[in-house]
């Protein structure tokens, strides 16, 4: 008996590494603070946040996350196209994650080409959360 629970409990750490790894790598060249994931957004329940939030997509994100947030905005690179915010998944970027990822972007880093400019010098944070709100009107799912 002691034998099928040491064999469960290592396959219980092994599992956690490699999960742990792959979110991590989703991480990879952001600057995320620890407490990202647990972070709430104001804006939420706001009843014009997502209204507000789309004016401010259009005039700052569309241009790269195209008019429907899949990507393919006219200044987007096809060698490193940004990322389709109609297939983001909620559990991995919750709305403090989201936020932190428009409000510092990043370089291009390891595999990745792509640049997100950090919208933190264009940009005021409540209006950041308005985006993350109508971005999640994107999602698929």
């Amino acid at each position: 008996m002691k034998k099928r629970s040491l064999a469960t409990l290592w396959i219980a750490i092994a599992t956690v590494m490699v999960w742990s790894a792959v979110a991590s790598a989703q991480y990879e060249g952001w600057t995320i603070p620890a407490n990202a994931k647990t972070e709430k957004n104001p804006m939420a329940g706001s009843a014009d946040a997502a209204k507000k939030g789309k004016a401010v997509f259009v005039s700052r994100c569309q241009r790269c996350h195209g008019p429907e947030g899949k990507g393919n905005g006219p200044e987007a690179d096809p060698k490193a196209p940004p990322a389709n915010l109609t297939k983001i998944n909620g559990d991995q970027n919750p709305d403090g994650v989201l936020f932190y990822k428009v409000w510092n972007g990043h370089e291009p880093h390891g595999d990745s080409k792509g640049k997100m400019p950090a919208f933190k010098v264009q940009l005021v944070k409540e209006d950041v959360w308005r985006v993350v709100e109508y971005v999640k009107t994107l999602r698929n799912g």
